[in-house]
């Protein structure tokens, strides 16, 4: 994250409650040009996360992170939404 806070005229908004990314998300698409988001969070995981997101703006890039294991499987099936 700290070479993305390097670049110039780059705002870092950084939540732990993927409930308020999606409340700030919702005010202020226009600010996002990109979503990196953990795949385990409570509440909504970062595929839900990033589906919702994508319903509000398709063209948004993202990231979708975890550093646990996970099975392949899982991310095949959810391709499509991203």
């Amino acid at each position: 994250m700290m070479l993305l806070q390097a670049i110039e005229g780059v705002s870092i908004f950084t939540f732990t409650d993927p409930n308020l990314i999606l409340k700030h998300f919702t005010i202020n698409k226009a600010a996002y040009a990109m979503v990196i988001s953990d795949l385990r969070m409570a509440s909504l995981n970062g595929m839900e996360l990033i589906k919702k997101i994508k319903e509000m703006n398709p063209f948004i890039r993202t990231v979708l992170r975890t550093a646990f294991a996970i099975k392949d499987g899982l991310f095949q099936e959810n391709a499509s939404h991203f």
